[in-house]
C-alpha cells in the first residue's frame, strides 16, 4: 500500500504534512494533512519513549553478553588447562575433558576425548606389539644358544673325525712301510 508524502504551508504560513493513501479496492484516494509541528512532537515523544526503553535494554544485553563471554572464557580455559596437563609428559590418557552440552566448546572438547582415545588405543598396542617383540626376541636368543650348542657339539665331532681320519692315515702309511718292508725282505 503506498503512501505519497509531501509538505506545503497553509494561509498562516504554518507548514503541514500531506498524506495521500489508496482505499484498498477503490479508484479513490483519501488525503490527510497534520501540521508538521504536531508530527515532529508525536516523533520526539515516540524516540523518547523508544530510548527509555532501549536504552535500559541495551544496557541488560551488554551485562548478560559481557557474563556469557566471561562464562565462555572460563570454559575455554578450562579446556585450555585439560589440553595443556594431558600433553604434559606424564599425561594420564585415562582422563576425559568434562563435556556438559552440546555446544561448539563441548564439541571441540568430545574431539579431544575422542583423540586422547584414540591415542590410548594406539600406545596400548604398541604396547602389546613390544611385549610380542620382546617375547619373540627371547624365543630367537634361545633358538641361538641352542643352535650354538649343536655347532659346538658338530664342530667337536668333526674335530673327532678329523682327528681318526688323521691316526689312520698315518697307520695306513705305516702298514705301507711295514709291508713294503715285509716285501723287500720276503725276496731278499
Amino acid at each position: 500500500e503506498a503512501v505519497v508524502r509531501d509538505t506545503y504551508a497553509d494561509e498562516h504560513g504554518t507548514p503541514h504534512t500531506f498524506f495521500l493513501r489508496p482505499l484498498a479496492g477503490t479508484p479513490w484516494l483519501l488525503a490527510t494533512a497534520l501540521p508538521t509541528s504536531l508530527i515532529a512532537a508525536t516523533n520526539t515523544g515516540i524516540l523518547k519513549t523508544l530510548a527509555a526503553i532501549q536504552l535500559p535494554l541495551v544496557l541488560l544485553l551488554v551485562a548478560i553478553m559481557v557474563l556469557a563471554l566471561g562464562k565462555l572464557m572460563g570454559r575455554l580455559g578450562l579446556l585450555q588447562r585439560n589440553i595443556e596437563s594431558l600433553s604434559a609428559g606424564d599425561a594420564d590418557l585415562t582422563r576425559r575433558i568434562p563435556v556438559h552440552g552440546k555446544d561448539e566448546v563441548d564439541a571441540v572438547a568430545g574431539a579431544v576425548n575422542g583423540f586422547i582415545g584414540y591415542l590410548q588405543r594406539l600406545i596400548g598396542e604398541v604396547g602389546d606389539a613390544t611385549d610380542r617383540i620382546d617375547i619373540g626376541l627371547k624365543q630367537l636368543h634361545g633358538q641361538a644358544q641352542q643352535n650354538g650348542a649343536i655347532l659346538a657339539r658338530h664342530a667337536s665331532e668333526t674335530d673327532q673325525a678329523v682327528t681318526a681320519i688323521t691316526e689312520m692315515s698315518a697307520t695306513s702309511d705305516s702298514v705301507a712301510r711295514s709291508a713294503s718292508d715285509t716285501a723287500a725282505l720276503t725276496q731278499a
